[in-house]
């Protein structure tokens, strides 16, 4: 997986991994929005960088420690196939 894009619906953080010690942070805020005011719930696509290495056996990890909404849709991953050499 190289790159994936997450859909979400009315959401306000999460995190993204194939292991729960690689993961990035879904990025649902707009940086208009400054320290102190409250977070607009973000419904859309989030495309990024998918967090990991080449694997064989490939599993996808969201998840929210936060007590923060998290609605996810979908899942699009752009996957790259190569032969084993």
């Amino acid at each position: 997986v190289v790159i994936c894009t997450f859909r979400v619906q009315d959401s306000q953080g999460g995190v993204v991994g194939m292991e729960s010690d690689t993961t990035d942070y879904l990025q649902l805020t707009d940086p208009s929005v400054g320290f102190g005011s409250a977070r607009p719930m973000y419904t859309g696509d989030i495309s990024m960088q998918f967090p990991g290495d080449w694997e064989p056996d490939c599993r996808i990890q969201v998840q929210t420690s936060d007590p923060l909404p998290l609605t996810l849709i979908g899942i699009f991953p752009n996957i790259i196939v190569n032969e084993p050499t």
